[in-house]
């Protein structure tokens, strides 16, 4: 498996690594983190870091493409050098290393879409080299996976994959037997003992996820409620900028952040939350068609959510009664709903046993696992 980037909060990759290794599969992850993981506390499988030499080159284009093109030589001479069966691409970065390394090696090509990468509104994704390289390894592939079936959709009829692509929805795996203790509660308890509800936003803190609407909400919260941020700041000066508006609304005695914990330990976190948020900005194709990992981890400790009205979210949210669905742009219908969800009672209560429900019936890591391993079982059996 190729990851650009780190292994340590990167869940789905840590778990498809973990459910091929469970059934007999050597499996190797070469990633590049910001800064040593150490293995990241994968046990049986084998982690190569790439440290980028070039990674104090300035930013702009040219920055990038240097680093990018560091990347894909170490990672091929890496992937070569594992002589796998099959070489596994995290997302489009790493497809082309990952393509070079099998037709070296003789090994089988596996893309795993997480995004619709050159749909984010990036101005480094959304450009005609991204586009056309995706469309034309494609064509070359063995094997895609992505992330639900609107996006599979999409890569197969548009993008021109030869192959529909098996959605691989990034849920978690059911919580069992989870310390009794309620980390992100006694959190907030310690600033001021007086909330009784907590509204949790909690994954990368960043723009185009509507937290300023989220912030600006707060203040026409019901008394005794709070908001949470749990986890990294993308860039980290961003978390100065919702501290920034906080401060100016007036709710900074409202509005906590938590830094990120690792990915093993979140729904230890998240579970002491009484509303779990899934915003994002429909601002292009990639958010409008997104599937959220949140939106499973609330699923899976019964937490109602409340999620932009845009379809990748909203066919699972109100579609199947686990929460609310809303215009995320507007702070003070954000804050009513918010309001309306905790204080009907009946309705929040309904709301949480279906979210359970649904979460252990399919919305569960050990169900898509399924749909991994019969992936990896047919590709393993097709003629290379």
């Amino acid at each position: 498996m190729i990851l650009m980037g780190g292994l340590l909060h990167d869940g789905r990759v840590r778990k498809e690594a973990v459910s091929l290794s469970d059934h007999g599969c050597k499996v190797t992850v070469l990633t590049m983190p910001r800064a040593p993981e150490g293995g990241a506390g994968l046990q049986g499988i084998a982690v190569k870091e790439i440290i980028l030499k070039t990674r104090g080159v300035s930013i702009g284009i040219v920055g990038l493409i240097v680093k990018y093109f560091e990347f894909v030589i170490r990672a091929v001479a890496k992937a070569v050098r594992t002589k796998a069966r099959v070489y596994h691409a995290h997302d489009l970065p790493t497809l082309l290393p990952a393509y070079i390394a099998a037709r070296l090696g003789s090994g089988q090509l596996v893309y795993d879409a997480h995004e619709l990468f050159s749909e984010q509104g990036s101005t480094f994704s959304d450009n005609k080299y991204w586009r056309n390289l995706e469309r034309w390894l494609l064509k070359r592939v063995d094997g895609i996976l992505t992330t639900n079936e609107s996006r599979a959709e999409i890569i197969h009829r548009e993008y021109g994959a030869k192959l529909r692509p098996i959605p691989i929805y990034n849920c978690p795996v059911v919580p069992e037997n989870l310390p009794d203790t309620s980390p992100l509660r006694e959190f907030v308890s310690q600033a001021d003992p007086g909330f009784r509800r907590i509204v949790l936003f909690h994954g990368a803190i960043s723009a185009g996820r509507q937290c300023e609407t989220l912030v600006n909400a707060a203040k026409d919260l019901d008394n005794g409620t709070a908001v949470v941020f749990l986890g990294y700041a993308s860039p980290e000066s961003y978390l100065a900028v919702l501290k920034d508006c906080a401060a100016q609304q007036g709710t900074a005695h409202k509005v906590f952040f938590h830094p990120a914990v690792p990915n093993d330990r979140v729904i230890e976190y998240i579970r002491s939350a009484d509303v779990g948020v899934v915003f994002y900005e429909n601002t292009c194709r990639n958010n409008y068609y997104c599937a959220s990992n949140k939106l499973f981890d609330f699923l899976s400790v019964g937490v109602p959510i409340l999620g932009s009205d845009i379809p990748g979210i909203n066919e699972i949210v109100q579609g199947r009664d686990v929460g609310i669905a809303v215009d995320s742009d507007n702070s003070h219908k954000v804050a009513k709903a918010i309001n309306r969800l905790i204080s009907d009672e009946v309705s929040y209560n309904r709301m949480r046993e279906n979210a359970i429900r649904l979460s252990r019936k399919r919305f569960n890591w050990g169900h898509q696992e399924k749909a991994l391993l019969a992936f990896y079982r047919t590709l393993l059996r097709s003629p290379e």
